[in-house]
């Protein structure tokens, strides 16, 4: 069970990753915001 919700978070990341990669090349005004949550994400990715 507790595997199971740790592979579906990892999924989500990853979906949100993916989003947010499409959401900073559509708005090409903040792409260091952006890139900054790439990082955030990664560094809790990481963590796990």
């Amino acid at each position: 069970m507790f595997t199971k919700l740790l592979i579906d978070q990892k999924i989500i990341s990853r979906t949100k990753r993916k989003v947010l990669k499409n959401v900073s090349l559509k708005s090409s005004k903040k792409p260091k915001r952006a890139n900054s949550i790439d990082k955030n994400i990664e560094k809790k990715e990481n963590n796990m």
